[in-house]
């Protein structure tokens, strides 16, 4: 694969005050770029840059490609980022599927897969991860001992200070756990785990022409990753999004492990609903197209959804005043669904958001685990001057 994957935002601010980073920030950003035209951009001097290159080829992070065309007198050499420099996977860890991906030094995706989501346990789960990652680097070509760090999206609250996870009612063995510290034990790799639908935000954020919204994930589960001024917000714990627990739908005064607003608008209530009407099991996807054929019971519970999801934006936009919202996920994608959501905003709502549907489609989490995993190796290389991978540091 050819495609590549940017960076998430946290890197732009890492080793600024050193040469070395100042080199690398370039180095990030442009392919092919010579001694002279570094020098021009950051202001260091030629002495500076040359000593910097050295080390940086020593550490076998840049190699020199070429030499630049054209001009009078001796041509300059040409470097850029080494791709084999070290290797980073994202994981995606849905309620449903299992989708990992495998990015370079250089930000080029070299390969992904997708299976079905392990339920049983964390031991599973690992096993899975070890299976995946292995076959990753086999197809790419590259040896696994090079893996230098691991980002994972899980369907989960993931506390910022401690590590521990909470309130993954998809995948109950992950409660309570340090997940970081079991994956970075099995793979001796640097390791951050994070909630899948921040991760998704993430991986819309670099297709985004904004830099304040809410990516709201409605599938299995129902979440939203929020990013104000170009930056993730977590909240103190962690929780900040966590859209699911809104107080919206029956019996708020109870408690639900799931949430109120997903049991009123998740996969698993909408075919609940429909079932109970009918007494008789439909998919999510059938009950759609049931509605698109005119069936009467399946396009009401179709109606209705739109209608509390519009509820749900309008809760959120009167705290947040949000100017954009993404939708995603396997509901939350749909156009049908979609162009409904709008109608009812425009009635309900003096000054709607601007709404739209997920271009990334189902790889949002994806996208956002292998960009957020880039630039966690490249932000070692800045703040330390070398990887630390599987095998060791280099």
């Amino acid at each position: 694969m050819t495609n590549k994957v940017g960076l998430a935002p946290r890197i732009s601010s890492l080793g600024a005050d050193s040469s070395r980073g100042a080199v690398l920030q370039l180095l990030f950003s442009n392919s092919d770029v010579s001694r002279a035209h570094i020098s021009r951009v950051s202001g260091l001097s030629k002495q500076t840059i040359s000593s910097v290159m050295a080390e940086l080829k020593s550490a076998h992070l840049v190699e020199q490609t070429g030499n630049t065309e054209g001009g009078v007198g001796r041509r300059a050499q040409t470097y850029r980022l080494s791709p084999y420099a070290g290797f980073a996977v994202g994981i995606d860890l849905g309620g449903t599927n299992f989708r990992s991906g495998l990015v370079d030094f250089s930000g080029n995706v070299l390969g992904e897969l997708s299976i079905a989501t392990p339920h049983s346990s964390v031991d599973e789960l690992l096993e899975i991860m070890s299976m995946t990652i292995s076959q990753l680097f086999e197809k790419a070509n590259v040896r696994v001992s090079e893996l230098a760090q691991i980002v994972i999206g899980i369907p989960g609250v993931v506390n910022p200070v401690t590590g521990v996870v909470s309130n993954a009612p998809n995948l109950e063995y992950l409660d309570n756990l340090i997940l970081r510290d079991l994956i970075e034990a099995k793979f001796n790799v640097s390791t951050l785990v994070e909630n899948d639908v921040n991760i998704a935000a993430l991986g819309e954020l670099e297709k985004s022409n904004t830099e304040d919204f809410g990516f709201i994930a409605i599938g299995t589960g129902v979440g939203m990753g929020l990013i104000l001024e170009g930056e993730l917000r977590r909240g103190f714990n962690g929780g900040a999004g966590e859209i699911g627990y809104l107080p919206l739908g029956e019996n708020i005064n109870q408690l639900s492990r799931e949430g109120h607003f997903e049991e009123l608008i998740g996969g698993h209530a909408i075919e609940l609903k429909y079932f109970n009407q009918v007494k008789n099991k439909k998919t999510l996807i059938e009950i759609f197209e049931s509605a698109s054929k005119g069936d009467e019971i399946s396009e009401n519970i179709v109606n209705e959804l739109a209608r509390n999801i519009a509820l749900g934006i309008r809760a959120i936009c009167s705290i947040l005043d949000l100017g954009e919202i993404i939708l995603g996920g396997g509901i939350g994608s749909r156009q049908d669904l979609y162009k409904k959501v709008l109608d009812h905003l425009k009635k309900s709502m003096v000054n709607p958001p601007n709404v739209k549907v997920s271009t990334l489609g189902a790889r949002a989490g994806l996208v956002g685990a292998m960009s957020y995993a880039l630039s966690e190796m490249r932000g070692h290389v800045l703040t330390h001057g070398s990887l630390m991978t599987a095998s060791g540091a280099r």
